[in-house]
This record gives C-alpha cells, structure tokens and sequence, in this order.
C-alpha cells in the first residue's frame, strides 16, 4: 500500500493531473480558434467624413452605364431646441435656387387678363391668356411638357381650367384655402398658385426654384445637380444648400448630418 501512494504520487493518474491542464489547454484552444475565425467587416466601421472631392470619386466609381445620375444632398437636423421643446419638422420648409440648376428652366402658363396678364409677360410668363389659352390647350395646339410645367391663375379663371381636366387626365383641382393647385400628369406632379398679382419673385420661383421639406425624422432630401458636374460646381450648390436650411436655425447645433449620394451610389458621408 505504501509503495502504491508512492507510485501515485510520482505518477499521478491522467484524471487528476489533467483536470486543469486540458482544461486550460481547451480553453487557449477555442481562443485560438475564435481569433482566427473573427472577420472585421467594413460596413461594422463608423463611417468616416470625406470631402466633396472624395465623395465624388466615390460616387462616380459606383456609376454604371451612360446615366448621368443626380446628386442628392441628405441633411439629418437637430430639431430639438432643449429637452422641453421640440421644434415642428413641418416648419422646416421652403424654396431654394441653386447657382448652377440641373434641369432647364420650366415653362410657365398663367390663365388671366387685363393687368395680371401684362405683368406676367413682363414678369417673363412664356404663355399668358385666358380662354384663348385654355382653348389652345383643348385644341392641343400646345406641346406641353409633362415634367416641365407650372401654372399660375387668378381666382376668375380657377374654376374655368377644370376643363382641362380631361387633357391634362388627372385632377387640375384648385384649392382656394391653401392658394395652390396640383396636377397629375403621368406621375408628374405639376404645381401652380392662385394669385392676385404675378410678382418676378412667383415667376422665378416656379421656373428655377426648388421646394423642401423636412420628414416626421427631421430629414431634408435635395437634389443639388448631376454626377458630371465639376466639383466646383457642386461645392457652391451644396454651399449654397446649406446656407438656406441655416435660416431655420435654432439654439445649439442644428445641423447633425450632411450625406452626399447619387441615384445608384450610396450615401457617403460629408464633413
């Protein structure tokens, strides 16, 4: 028995010497075996801010095909003042004009007479008149431009152009309340204005202007030219962008995010 405990004691049995050894061998093991099987992915990386420059690239190495696809500012805003006042993200709205547009200028119909018609020609109205206008429509005398179009009438002619509802095959609905009009032309929504008078300033807005407005999530989407425009070009639009929504600015910072994206591309973050 003695030379027994002897022999356990410089041999021990693989039972009890192993009960921590493999046990810690197991574990570097599976340690081993994590860090070799752990992938790092790219899109897991917080996103890093580039310049309009690199943006560009970036856009124009994910452009495919001969589409000159647009650019389109995404700005993510603060709208919340202090943490006992939110502010409306409807109020965030307006129209903008960027120095270098994207798209022609748009052809302007204005439906009135006497004074209201001479100040729109001079106003530069292309097409000002009255039923004579409305008749030419009819006759389809007129080559409209579906996605080009806007149009501007006194009250008088407002209920005379729901004729026009059958040309145009959608709802030409004026709406005294809010002074606008909306048509639908092929899923094109064509917009005008009820006015009183025509002012250079409603004229150049419907023309040139662009129209925003922040989501329920405080979000502005604008687009701001196309992929083939020098960056010299996009940097003053996008500039310009900015400087606008910054009229809306409130206490503490306003503006969170600015990404830059294309029409296929991704949303590349800006600085």
């Amino acid at each position: 028995m003695a030379y027994y405990s002897l022999w356990k004691t410089i041999f021990p049995r693989p039972g009890n010497l192993t009960s921590r050894f493999y046990a810690a061998v197991a574990t570097s093991r599976k340690a081993t075996r994590e860090k070799e099987d752990t992938v790092t992915f790219s899109s897991n990386n917080p996103r890093q801010p580039h310049d309009i420059d690199t943006a560009l690239l970036i856009l124009k190495a994910y452009a495919l095909g001969r589409v000159n696809e647009t650019l389109e500012l995404s700005i993510r805003l603060n709208l919340m003042e202090n943490k006992s006042k939110q502010r409306d993200a409807s109020q965030i709205r307006g129209t903008i004009y960027l120095p270098r547009n994207y798209f022609q200028d748009r052809t302007v119909y204005a439906f009135a007479d006497g004074e209201v018609a001479e100040t729109a020609k001079k106003c530069g109205v292309q097409h000002v008149g009255s039923d004579d206008l409305i008749e030419k429509i009819q006759n389809k005398s007129l080559k409209l431009k579906k996605k080009q179009m806007r149009f501007l009438t006194t009250k008088t002619y407002a209920k005379k152009i729901r004729s026009l509802q059958p040309i145009l095959r959608s709802a030409l609905m004026p709406n005294k309340r809010k002074d606008r009009f909306i048509v639908r032309l092929s899923n094109a929504i064509i917009l005008g204005s009820i006015v009183e008078e025509v002012t250079v300033e409603s004229v150049d807005r419907l023309k040139r202007g662009i129209e925003y407005r922040s989501d329920k999530n405080g979000i502005i989407n604008i687009p701001i030219g196309k992929l083939n425009f020098p960056a010299s070009d996009v940097k003053r639009n996008v500039n310009n962008v900015i400087d606008e929504i910054m009229t809306h600015k409130g206490k503490g910072r306003f503006i969170l995010q600015k990404f830059l994206s294309s029409t296929r591309g991704p949303g590349v973050l800006l600085e």
